[in-house]
């Protein structure tokens, strides 16, 4: 009976991509069409082969590649080849007006694809830890602020976490090139479950923007070398934040852990975090804006249900809820989605339901001027939402305690050395400035200031500083610990306190 190939060209919500081009070669025989207006390939198989390579190569999305075989019966069908390496909705099968069958490949082009494999090579010593093993961790309260200055911070004693999730990495067509996707695992029983019934879900998501890529001299020890994304520095930021915890803080304040993932799970609020990798002088490409955003936890959504090994057909996930988080400078990238043109209202009216800012840093002669235009911005956003929206900040400035005052609501509760905390039916606004730290760490840990001062004296040494500024230098290093601190400490508060 005579068998035509149909190929279909769809993107991650199932809507066709026009202009793809489709190569499908039997024995050899390469037969190709670009797809503008077409809607579908469509070509008979020659002769009698039972085998076609399929390509399709779109501009801005990975090319795919897959080799399929026919099953020969009453009925005909396709199956793999060896192992799928396309990304597909589904194969179907049926029979054509005026005899023989249409054997159809709804083939889905993304920006992202599985970078496992190149992760691993960068590891190949295994130096960087990228399996989610057991640290302790301490739960923070509301309020977060103890007026007694020997408490400082209401938090739980620390209790072993063990998260029971997985570390994914995707790559991307256009800067961020590579990012870190951490799953809950019952996020993943919960993708697992549509084999069963196959009825759209929605999903929590939280994706966090991490600072800027330090621009230092190559022999600075903090220093990023290699080449971006697929280099020890890149793949040792992803640990770092999501994996490690923050040590002593002794030594260089930027390379401390943050535990995001066991924060997460402490939360005991599973969802989907999601963690791009900046790249030094390119920091976060074209990702900050709605619909990159809004586009990328489309794919996000897709390219899951086919990694955990949910079975076809695989149906088009709606987006769920979206906490969206900076910290230090990565508040910029936030920044840079509410002032984006093109407004994705779907995004913005219906995705993003939470903010918040660890940090947040609008550093330059402009700064206070951006953060007052931002929460300007952050407070438009939340009036518009009907109490479903949330804001969260933590911070050593108080000019986002001046800003979100009146956003947030209620009166701000002082503690000691300059911490004040804030508590809306919908936000959160700590301001935890360095005084703060300095007192509750020298009250907390006997002989610590002792210890940053000959640090900070041993530095300035090394580089030939005047050691008059001794004590500015030895402010600045509290600041810098409290601000390492504050997405170590605080991310889980946020986490717990999601509302959706």
């Amino acid at each position: 009976m005579p068998l035509f190939l149909i190929v279909h060209v769809l993107d991650s919500t199932y809507s066709p991509l026009d202009n793809a081009k489709v190569e499908a070669t039997f024995d050899g025989v390469q037969l190709g069409v670009s797809l503008a207006g077409l809607g579908a390939f469509e070509t008979p198989f020659p002769g009698d082969n039972n085998s076609v390579v399929v390509k399709v190569t779109l501009d801005g999305f990975f090319p795919v590649e897959q080799t399929l075989k026919v099953v020969k019966s009453q009925k005909p069908t396709f199956v793999f080849d060896g192992d799928q390496k396309v990304e597909m909705r589904n194969i179907d099968s049926h029979s054509r007006d005026g005899g023989g069958f249409n054997l159809e490949v709804f083939v889905v082009l993304l920006h992202i694809r599985d970078a496992l494999g190149k992760v691993n090579g960068v590891n190949l010593s295994g130096s960087i830890n990228l399996t989610p093993g057991p640290l302790k961790i301490s739960k923070v309260s509301t309020p977060i602020l103890n007026a007694d200055p020997d408490i400082f911070l209401n938090v739980t004693a620390a209790v072993p976490v063990t998260p029971g999730g997985k570390l994914f990495f995707v790559e991307r067509t256009s800067t961020p090139r590579l990012i870190a996707i951490y799953v809950s695992n019952e996020i993943i029983e919960t993708i697992k479950k549509q084999e069963e019934d196959k009825s759209p879900i929605t999903l929590p998501y939280h994706l966090f923007f991490s600072p800027n890529i330090p621009v230092n001299l190559p022999d600075d020890p903090t220093a990023f070398h290699g080449d971006y994304p697929f280099s020890k520095d890149y793949v040792l930021l992803v640990s770092r934040y999501l994996l490690q915890p923050f040590v002593s803080p002794t030594g260089f304040v930027t390379t401390m852990g943050k535990a995001l993932v066991h924060q997460l799970e402490l939360s005991g609020k599973p969802a989907i975090l999601i963690f791009p990798v900046g790249g030094l002088h390119v920091e976060m490409g074209d990702l900050p804006t709605k619909a990159n955003l809004h586009r990328l936890l489309h794919e996000v959504n897709y390219w899951l249900q086919r990694t955990v090994g949910v079975k076809y057909p695989l149906i088009a996930q709606p987006v769920g809820h979206l906490a969206l988080s900076g910290f230090s400078s990565g508040i910029r990238r936030i920044a840079q989605t509410f002032a984006a043109t093109g407004k994705d209202d779907i995004f913005y009216n219906t995705v993003l339901k939470e903010v918040y800012s660890f940090d947040g840093a609008f550093v330059g002669p402009s700064g206070k001027a951006e953060t007052a235009d931002f929460c300007n911005k952050l407070t438009a956003w939340f009036r518009a939402g009907a109490d479903s929206r949330v804001i969260r900040v933590y911070t050593q400035s108080a000019d986002w305690l001046k800003n979100l005052k009146a956003t947030v609501g209620g009166t701000p509760v002082p503690a000691h050395d300059g911490g004040q905390e804030l508590e809306g039916s919908n936000g959160t606004v700590l301001l935890v400035p360095t005084a703060f730290w300095r007192a509750s760490l020298d009250r907390a840990n006997p002989g610590f200031e002792a210890t940053i001062e000959a640090l900070v004296r041993a530095q300035m040494l090394k580089r030939k500083e005047d050691l008059k500024l001794l004590p500015a230098n030895v402010t600045k290093q509290y600041n810098a610990i409290g601000h390492q601190l504050i997405p170590a400490r605080f991310f889980e508060h946020a986490a717990e306190n999601r509302k959706f």
